[in-house]
């Protein structure tokens, strides 16, 4: 599918982004939609950095790919975890600008896009229908304010640059807080756990499975 450049304009901040339509877009009344949040080298404002990992690279490689996506660009003197309250209304925006069906969108993201993932998540759980945070830092101690939201959680086991107990702490404070959450670690695999998440195609399957 073709990555179109698009730009949103928030109240605080503007944000180029790449936006996909599935094939038979016009087909139907609705889809569901994908936010992807890239990771931090690929920040700044050459969108063509991130045509080549996770969601934008599937998108385009598989011309039946079920889902819109939104994969916007962090300006490169920010991190996503500071720019939720713009991720928010641009997926505001997507809503009621395209056919989205709104009780099936999904965030994912990689590295600082997982950390993003996790705190957009955290803020707005009743905004997405599932989260899947792919080797990102988390939280902790909001892991309560996730009640009711499905999450799938990866992580190589070898990661040096954020360590997997980020996911594995998380996952076991969801728990704690009586809610469930799936859990893959990747054996004998470093920082590089989404190449292998964003190519399995069960990960969009349990997108479809989860509604609002």
């Amino acid at each position: 599918m073709a990555l179109e450049p698009h730009q949103f304009t928030g109240k605080t901040r503007t944000l180029p982004f790449l936006l996909s339509k599935p094939k038979r877009y016009e087909a139907e009344e609705s889809w569901p939609l994908i936010l992807f949040l890239h990771g931090m080298g690929e920040r700044g404002t050459d969108l063509n950095l991130i045509k080549h990992y996770g969601i934008p690279r599937t998108a385009a490689d598989d011309q039946s790919f079920p889902f819109i996506t939104v994969s916007p660009q962090c300006p490169g003197d920010s991190y996503w975890t500071e720019e939720t309250d713009t991720l928010k209304e641009l997926i505001t925006q997507c809503i009621l600008s395209l056919k989205v069906d709104p009780a099936r969108v999904y965030v994912t993201g990689l590295s600082m896009g997982g950390a993003g993932t996790w705190k957009l998540a955290i803020e707005n759980p009743d905004l997405f229908a599932a989260a899947a945070p792919v080797c990102g830092t988390s939280f902790p101690e909001k892991a309560d304010r996730l009640a009711g939201l499905p999450v799938w959680v990866f992580h190589g086991d070898k990661d040096d640059v954020v360590p997997v107990a980020c996911s594995t702490s998380m996952v076991q404070a969801m728990e704690q807080n009586g809610m469930e959450a799936r859990l893959t670690i990747y054996p004998d695999t470093g920082h590089d756990a989404w190449t292998e998440t964003y190519q399995n195609q069960t990960l969009y399957s349990w997108f479809l499975e989860n509604r609002r």
